[in-house]
């Protein structure tokens, strides 16, 4: 299982355990997790085939292979691969992971890493929702709060 999958599974266990039906009732200001996603991160590297790289084609050519490690989640282009193997430059992808589809990419397309920090999804008995960035150093914080009933936020 991929790094950044752990980490959403702790980070909404961690939540789950911080929301009980207690906190949630009468007047209270609890909270109840809505999502986790990790974010994609830019890795420097570029698709580097000479060509469209097909859907069929599971080695990857890149210009520059140290940001991946065997098990790394790749973006590019809305679609979702696993790193399942590493040769120079070469990275063997596991296509279309996580119900996304495999598709052409053109040549020099960036490539996005889903690995570290992950944004956590809050809502609140109040209708505010708040995103949480976790880089798995500590105590999540807040990037924003939003409120259907206050359009001021």
């Amino acid at each position: 299982m991929p790094g950044w999958i752990s980490l959403v599974w702790l980070a909404v266990g961690l939540l789950l355990l911080g929301c009980t039906p207690g906190d949630l009732s009468q007047a209270s200001t609890g909270w109840s997790p809505v999502a986790a996603a990790p974010i994609p991160q830019a890795t420097g590297s570029l698709i580097s085939e000479g060509t469209t790289f097909s859907p069929e084609d599971n080695l990857l050519s890149v210009t520059d292979p140290n940001p991946f490690v065997v098990g790394h989640v790749l973006e590019i282009g809305g679609e979702l691969m696993e790193v399942t193997s590493i040769s120079f430059r070469e990275l063997g992808v596991a296509r279309g992971i996580n119900g996304t589809t495999p598709r052409a990419h053109a040549d020099g397309s960036e490539i996005m890493l889903l690995a570290g920090d992950v944004a956590i999804y809050i809502g609140t008995k109040q209708g505010t929702v708040k995103s949480l960035r976790d880089d798995g150093s500590g105590l999540p914080s807040v990037e924003w709060t939003s409120s259907p009933l206050d359009p001021e936020q």
